[in-house]
């Protein structure tokens, strides 16, 4: 067989050892091939024993939450990295959100957004490739860091990318090898369905409140309320217990619009809007019926009970914008059930009782008449 001439200053070198020496250097050749073939092998079967452990936790982690936090702890640990976050693309920003660290706190991130491209985050997030490198090649340290090399990855699902892992400061002191990033790797495609999984639960949670939330107040739409009223008012009649209907709307809100702008107007909805989010008990429902009118069902609640929180709403909506020109407040009208046979009476009665504090003035409020009952004087 015929030898290249590369190899000819080899074969000199080792001509030149006794041959007394050649079964040493044989021993100590095979003995470092074997050790490293062994370290192979160790390292292959610790990564092997981490998968199955980590794809188990995945796969029975249904909280968001603590899923991102096993996801970077499980990578961060193989690498001895002990800085490390984790960054989530946000559908609704349109954009990465750091959902978890490790190294420091996540207070001091949560508030970023990071644009596709925009640092080293962007743009491995964009090609969807993974880096490494040291980052103080330049000469200037990187606050927070102990060390300057990291490693930073995409979790790709498909075509897609759901995430970017930055892992930093090897414990060793040292730079982040190829084994390191081929592990990762292999562990990032572990994560990426259970990633794949939180990103179709946060669409869908999206999806459903876009179709139950109004987007100016953040209470709940007409729509989602016009279902929950008649399931309540039909359990109600059924257990016979009281159940009240509150009317609410902003007194004069036009001159609102017409002094400082929609813009002005759509903040005046909000603040509103949380006063009486803040003013009902817990299991009451609130939301926005349209325009400036609110809408409150109050299940077992009795005319004084609906009266005493449509009191205190009325009273915290006046005292909030009483240095405000023009003045906001609110009036309000209820309607129990009595005898009535249609959701659609209830609502009747609780708005003759809202027109009944417009006509007395505004800013009160009224309870309707009910059928069977005298109203109560207030």
């Amino acid at each position: 067989m015929a030898l290249s001439l590369a190899a000819l200053p080899t074969l000199a070198r080792v001509a030149d050892v006794p041959c007394s020496r050649l079964p040493l250097i044989e021993t100590v050749g095979w003995n470092l091939g074997e050790a490293a073939l062994s370290e192979r092998d160790d390292r292959g079967r610790r990564l092997q024993r981490r998968l199955y452990a980590f794809s188990r936790r995945l796969a029975r982690d249904q909280d968001d939450v603590r899923m991102y936090d096993v996801v970077l702890r499980t990578l961060a640990a193989h690498v001895d990295a002990s800085t490390a976050s984790l960054a989530i693309f946000d559908e609704a920003d349109q954009a990465l959100r750091i959902v978890t660290t490790i190294g420091y706190p996540l207070s001091i991130v949560e508030h970023l957004r990071v644009r596709p491209g925009e640092g080293i985050l962007g743009e491995v997030f964009e090609s969807g490739r993974a880096v490494s490198g040291n980052a103080g090649a330049g000469g200037v340290r990187r606050l927070r860091y102990r060390t300057d090399s990291y490693l930073v990855l995409p979790i790709r699902a498909g075509r897609g990318c759901l995430a970017v892992a930055a892992l930093t400061d090897h414990g060793a002191g040292g730079p982040f090898d190829a084994r390191d990033l081929t592990d990762v790797r292999v562990m990032a495609s572990v994560a990426a369905p259970a990633l794949s999984r939180a990103t179709l639960r946060a669409q869908l949670a999206r999806v459903t409140e876009l179709a139950t939330v109004d987007t100016v107040t953040g209470l709940f739409n007409r729509r989602y309320f016009e279902r929950r009223i008649e399931a309540e008012f039909e359990r109600a009649r059924r257990r016979g217990q009281d159940l009240a209907l509150l009317l609410i709307d902003i007194d004069d809100f036009k001159k609102v619009n017409d002094t400082h702008g929609h813009l002005e107007g759509d903040r005046t909805l909000r603040q509103v809007a949380d006063l009486v989010r803040a003013g009902v008990r817990a299991f009451d429902m609130s939301a926005r019926y349209g325009g400036e009118e609110f809408v409150i069902v109050m299940p077992a609640a009795s005319d004084a009970v609906a009266h005493q929180v449509a009191e205190r709403i009325r009273a915290r909506v006046e005292q909030t914008f009483s240095h405000q020109s023009p003045a906001v407040t609110v009036s309000v009208g209820i309607g129990m059930l009595g005898s009535q046979l249609m959701v659609d009476d209830l609502f009747e009665t609780a708005d003759r009782a809202l027109m009944a504090a417009k006509q007395s003035g505004k800013n009160v409020v009224r309870v309707g008449a009910v059928e069977g009952r005298t109203p109560p004087l207030r």
